[in-house]
């Protein structure tokens, strides 16, 4: 071996050609390849090893799971946009009041997929489960697609809510939308679903934004197609008056370990850049606050999609995340152990 590459050296540096010289010297094979050529081929191997190896890093730092406790969402909101790739969690807070058993459950949270299902990365998990707004206008083609999609995922259990964009599938009741719509994940709506000793409850609705419509319009001339019937929305599709809205958060059960909206609580994570103040729900707020002293573990929801990322206010506490994916973000992967 080493009078093989003796010779190689000493080939190339008589001629400008690279005779390797395979066998005894009677017997030689020859290659002709000139010196620069010698010089790429190493620098593209070098560059190929480098790009293997960068890959391998970014992908470990990206996908191992991230330790709680954390307080802010800007270190998680940086590793999201950083490279636009699921966010693992490791959430050892689990069901917190109540008694461990030991058990982990991989559970992925997304929202305000808007049609464009494919541009998510869904990493597998044992259950998959989508805040709302799946569709832009609620149609029932863009509905059945969506539960179309839904038969390419892998997860045991798939739960979906519905949000203020799915308005014209809003006119059929739940059992129809189960029925004729949604067949491959359990809709719900205002209902709770217990897997494996988690309780998971769904509730869609979302307040009237016809007030914050307004607002943006007196400050920058917002106007988008058809905010003139905004002014009717009080219980229109999935928008809900003040009184409404107060009577379906009171349903939310107190034993929930997972709560999932498609509307934020006020003053969580649902910040609006234009009018420089919360649009979340009041009403959601004080539910959740009485809930937090309690068992809940997790509050997921979107619909506002400048306030992607996670947010927990104290060690403990719980976890309140923004899955709007949208088109800048990926899922939420939580490692939920109870």
């Amino acid at each position: 071996m080493f009078d093989f590459f003796s010779r190689v050296r000493k080939s190339t540096e008589s001629d400008d050609r690279c005779k390797l010289q395979i066998g005894e010297s009677n017997n030689v094979v020859c290659m002709k390849l000139p010196r620069n050529r010698l010089i790429w081929i190493g620098i593209s191997s070098a560059f190929v090893i480098y790009i293997i190896i960068y890959t391998i890093i970014v992908w470990d730092r990206n996908h191992r799971a991230l330790n709680i406790p954390m307080f802010s969402i800007k270190n998680w909101d940086a590793v999201a946009k950083q490279a636009n790739m699921p966010v693992y969690i490791d959430w050892d807070v689990g069901t917190r009041n109540k008694p461990r058993q030991g058990k982990k459950m991989r559970i992925v949270f997304l929202s305000d997929t808007h049609a464009r299902h494919d541009r998510a990365k869904i990493p597998h998990g044992d259950v998959l489960i989508h805040c709302g707004d799946m569709t832009d206008f609620g149609r029932e083609s863009e509905i059945l697609a969506f539960n179309e999609y839904l038969t390419t995922l892998p997860h045991k259990h798939k739960i979906a809510i519905f949000g203020n964009h799915e308005e014209e599938i809003s006119k059929y009741t739940k059992d129809e939308i189960r029925a004729k719509f949604i067949t491959n994940a359990v809709y719900l709506e205002d209902e709770m679903i217990q897997i494996d000793g988690v309780k998971i409850y769904g509730t869609p609705w979302v307040p009237n934004m016809y007030g914050l419509l307004l607002e943006k319009q007196k400050l920058v001339g917002y106007k988008p197609n058809g905010i003139s019937k905004l002014s009717n929305f009080d219980n229109q599709f999935y928008f809900k008056s003040d009184q409404v809205l107060q009577q379906k958060w009171r349903m939310i059960p107190e034993d929930v370990d997972i709560l999932i909206t498609h509307s934020a609580a006020l003053d969580m994570m649902d910040w609006n850049p234009v009018v420089k103040h919360g649009v979340g729900c009041p009403f959601l707020r004080d539910r959740v606050t009485a809930l937090r002293s309690k068992n809940l573990a997790i509050h997921a929801f979107g619909h506002l999609h400048e306030n992607y990322g996670l947010l927990q206010q104290a060690q403990n506490d719980t976890l309140f995340m923004n899955a709007a994916v949208s088109t800048n973000h990926q899922p939420f992967v939580v490692d939920f152990h109870y």
